[in-house]
C-alpha cells in the first residue's frame, strides 16, 4: 500500500461518516416527539377539514330531510306534555 491508497481509503471513510451523520440528523429530525406530534395534528386538521366540507354539502343537499329529523326530534322530545295535554283536554270535553 502507498501513500495515495491510504488517503484515498481515509477520503472513502470520511465521506461515508459524513454520509451516515447527515443521515442520522434528518431521521432525528423525522422522529423527534414534537415533529411527530405536528405530523399527527396536521393530518387531524386535514381530515376535519376535509369532513366538515362534506358536512356541509350533505345538509346544503339534505334540508328537508333535515329539517324533518328535526321536527321529529322535537317531537319525540315534547311526546309526554303533548299526550299529557291531550289528555286534558279530553276529559274537559268529556265531563263538560
Amino acid at each position: 500500500m502507498d501513500r495515495d491508497d491510504i488517503l484515498a481509503r481515509h477520503k472513502a471513510r470520511k465521506d461515508a461518516r459524513l454520509a451516515l451523520a447527515e443521515g442520522l440528523k434528518e431521521k432525528r429530525e423525522t422522529w423527534h416527539p414534537a415533529n411527530i406530534a405536528g405530523r399527527w395534528k396536521n393530518n387531524q386538521i386535514e381530515k376535519l377539514s376535509g369532513a366538515k366540507d362534506k358536512g356541509i354539502m350533505l345538509a346544503k343537499d339534505n334540508k328537508v330531510l333535515l329539517g324533518g329529523a328535526a321536527i321529529a326530534a322535537i317531537l319525540l322530545a315534547a311526546h309526554r306534555p303533548i299526550l299529557g295535554a291531550a289528555k286534558k283536554w279530553n276529559e274537559k270535553l268529556r265531563n263538560g
